[in-house]
């Protein structure tokens, strides 16, 4: 595998929700650019793509650029990196990052339990598995 900097729009996943799953799925079909790729939580910790130094949620990350963004920011950062219309929820970016966290967090909290878990992986186009660094 190549040098993990290679990597400026990198997006680091909870594989085994279907939350995740499904935002993935969106981001694969938009993202008309080809910027993105993907990687799970899992393999991101286990192959030092994230400091070892700093603790993250078990949800989305996007390192964007060696900038690592999290929670209610990833997600924004993630909808401004596609483009209109998606970058049109950057807006919310105005709102305190705590008080833009609060929705985010009970989703995240609730994930499973709302979505599901899932201990396989989500069939995909063979044209995506090159986008995975994990597949």
């Amino acid at each position: 595998m190549s040098n993990n900097n290679t990597y400026n729009h990198l997006v680091i996943f909870d594989s085994e929700c279907l939350l995740c799953n499904n935002s993935v799925q969106f981001l694969l079909k938009k993202d008309s650019k080809n910027l993105f790729v993907f990687c799970s939580l899992k393999y991101a910790f286990e192959n030092g793509i994230l400091p070892t130094t700093q603790l993250f949620p078990d949800s989305v990350i996007y390192k964007k650029n060696e900038q690592i963004y999290t929670e209610s920011t990833a997600v924004l950062e993630l909808a401004k990196t596609l483009g209109f219309p998606y970058a049109l929820i950057y807006i919310f970016k105005i709102i305190p990052t705590f008080i833009r966290n609060i929705p985010y967090k009970i989703i995240a909290r609730n994930r499973y339990s709302i979505w599901g878990k899932t201990e396989t992986c989500f069939l995909m186009k063979p044209i995506y598995k090159a986008k995975f660094l994990d597949m």
